[in-house]
């Protein structure tokens, strides 16, 4: 049985569900479905829009709408999640906690009555799957982080270095640039989530499984540039 429900959205348009699946295995499914039409599908697209658990599918013709569903049942015939678990990217990011950086640490560990270190080990010990970009340019949204260390995104945005790691809700990115934020900070990485002189500048991309790396101060100071910039 398809995981998928295909309906109209407009005369032009599909919107791809996937009800009964978390959100998670659904955008699995979302990004292997944003591969096969972007290769097989042009003919009959306008547009593509996935998002976190769904797709919108516009078609360039209304006669084209037909067709454009047949391949995407098609698509659904054969494809499953271990075709996503094999294929997805898993990037190490290291991290470092030390609170000489300056970040929140102390107040989610009083807001969750835990250690400092318990919220360390916990926000580091999953892998985390890359839904979207947006927000910034490379700004990644990640998730799910564990409940335990889930924490409400701030009342009121303050200033955000770059390469800053936090935490809103259930999810977990990392600040490309500096910037005005709401998100629990919990860490810094060196290493830059955007580079326009990149011939790919942004560093994730949707469909990535993600894993922090808890590393020192020296090791983080020896990972920025000479001068000690991002």
């Amino acid at each position: 049985m398809s995981p998928a429900q295909i309906i109209p959205f407009n005369e032009n348009s599909l919107l791809v569900s996937f009800p009964g699946l978390t959100m998670q295995a659904a955008h699995r499914f979302v990004m292997l479905l944003d591969g096969f039409c972007h290769k097989n599908c042009k003919q009959w697209l306008a547009d593509l829009m996935p998002a976190y658990n769904s797709m919108l599918l516009v078609g360039n013709s209304t006669e084209n709408i037909s067709p454009l569903k047949e391949a995407v049942n098609y698509f659904f015939q054969g494809e499953t999640i271990e075709d996503w678990h094999n294929a997805a990217r898993e990037i190490i990011i290291p991290v470092c906690y030390d609170q000489t950086l300056g970040n929140d640490l102390e107040r989610m560990a009083a807001f969750h009555q835990v250690a400092v270190e318990t919220i360390v080990a916990v926000h580091h010990q999953v892998t985390y799957h890359v839904y979207m970009l947006g927000f910034l340019p490379g700004f990644a949204y990640m998730g799910e982080v564990n409940e335990q260390i889930a924490t409400p995104r701030k009342a009121v945005p303050v200033p955000t270095r770059a390469g800053a790691v936090g935490i809103a809700g259930i999810q977990t990115g990392i600040y490309p640039l500096d910037s005005p934020g709401g998100w629990n900070i919990v860490g810094y990485t060196p290493l830059k989530m955007f580079d326009i002189c990149m011939p790919s500048p942004t560093f994730l991309a949707p469909g990535n499984a993600v894993k922090f790396m808890a590393i020192d101060l020296i090791t983080y100071n020896s990972m920025l540039k000479d001068d000690g910039s991002y």
